[in-house]
C-alpha cells in the first residue's frame, strides 16, 4: 500500500508522524520514557529514522516482485520435489530459492541504484528534513539539487551528475560481470 502513494505524502505523513513531543509516535512511546525523543531533528536518529521510512515504503513494491518472481516457479518442480521426499525447507532451498535468482538480482540492481543515488531519497528528505539536522540526512541527489537550483552552479551539477551515472553503470556492470548477467547456475 505504501508504495502506491506518493513520496511526497509519505514524508508528510512521517513527519506528522513524528512531530516532536506532539507526535502519535511520541505519544505511543512516552510510556516507555521515550515520548521527548526528536527522531528528525537529532543528527545520529534522523538518518536512522529515514531508512526505517524508506524500506517500509519500498518493501511493498520488492515483495510484488518476489511475489510475481513466485507466480513464474512451475509447480510440477515443487511437486516432484515433494514426491521425493523433500521438506518444506529443502523445497524451498532447492528448488524455489534457485529459480528466484534472476528476482533477487532485480531487487539488488534497483536497490544499488537507489542507494547510491538516492533516487527515492531526493522526495523523502526533502519534505522530511530538506537534509538536516546538520547534514545528517543529505544525499547525492539533495546536494546536485542544491548546487543546481539554490547556488547556481549548473556546471558543478552536471559534472556530479555524470560522475553518478559512471558510477551507477560501474556498479551495474560489476554486478551483471559477477552474476553473467543475473544467472546464477552453473552453465
Amino acid at each position: 500500500m505504501p508504495n502506491v502513494v506518493s513520496l511526497v505524502v509519505v514524508g508528510l505523513i512521517w513527519q506528522f508522524l513524528l512531530v516532536d513531543k506532539r507526535g502519535a509516535i511520541s505519544n505511543l512511546l512516552a510510556p516507555l520514557g521515550l515520548g521527548d525523543v526528536s527522531f528528525l531533528g537529532t543528527p545520529s536518529l534522523a538518518l536512522g529514522t529515514y531508512v526505517v521510512i524508506s524500506v517500509w515504503f519500498l518493501m511493498g513494491y520488492q515483495m510484488l516482485v518476489f511475489l510475481a518472481g513466485l507466480k513464474d516457479v512451475p509447480k510440477e518442480l515443487e511437486d516432484a520435489a515433494e514426491i521425493d521426499g523433500a521438506s518444506a525447507w529443502q523445497r524451498f532451498r532447492h528448488v524455489i530459492w534457485p529459480l528466484l535468482r534472476p528476482t533477487s538480482f532485480f531487487i539488488v540492481v534497483n536497490s544499488t541504484i537507489g542507494a547510491v543515488t538516492g533516487l527515492q531519497a531526493f522526495d523523502l528528505v526533502y519534505v522530511l528534513t530538506k537534509g538536516g539536522p546538520a547534514r545528517a540526512t543529505s544525499t547525492v541527489v539533495l546536494y546536485i539539487y542544491e548546487q543546481a537550483f539554490t547556488f547556481n552552479n549548473m556546471g558543478y551539477a552536471a559534472a556530479l551528475t555524470t560522475v553518478v551515472v559512471g558510477i551507477l553503470v560501474l556498479c551495474t556492470g560489476l554486478m551483471f560481470a559477477f552474476t553473467r548477467g543475473g544467472r546464477f547456475d552453473e552453465d
